[in-house]
């Protein structure tokens, strides 16, 4: 009997809305692609000007953010890599746009040619090792990047 009553007891608060429904179990999360162990990236620097940054960076902080998100909308859109890096990027050894950087992850020994990713600044791993083949991010300034804001393109 009194089995009954509790079921009629719980029918009553069905009726009315008032039974809390069972809890779902928590989703599933997929967990993180492994970073592969080497990855090329390129990147446009928009450069940040201040104290304790490279001379000669043109930009405010907020002027370089603008920037960079504003580049990596016509990217997206089809801009040609190529010719935005050159016109754009701050990172320039006589007048010509520097990269592609080839990086090793860590605890991976660097080939010829490539770096440590510990010894590129963080904003190239953090975002380089994260991105698939062809995918571009911005990657903001200060923890980051002591220079500025990079558009990272990982190429391979």
């Amino acid at each position: 009997m009194r089995n009954t009553a509790l079921l009629s007891l719980r029918l009553v608060f069905a009726c009315k809305g008032e039974e809390k429904a069972p809890e779902k179990p928590p989703a599933e999360t997929t967990p993180a692609a492994p970073e592969p162990d080497y990855v090329t990236v390129d990147h446009i620097l928009i450069g940040v000007k201040g104290p304790g940054r490279s001379s000669g960076f043109p930009h405010t902080a907020a002027e370089a953010k603008t920037l960079a998100y504003d580049l990596l909308e016509k990217l997206e859109a089809g801009a040609n890599w190529a010719d935005v890096k050159q016109k754009y990027s701050d990172d320039k050894q006589n007048g010509i746009a520097g990269g592609p950087y080839a990086m090793a992850n860590r605890g991976v020994a660097p080939r010829p040619g490539e770096y440590e990713r510990t010894g590129m600044v963080p904003a190239f791993g953090d975002v380089g090792f994260a991105l698939k083949v062809g995918e571009m991010r911005v990657a903001d300034h200060g923890p980051t990047s002591p220079y500025g804001y990079h558009i990272i393109k990982r190429i391979k």
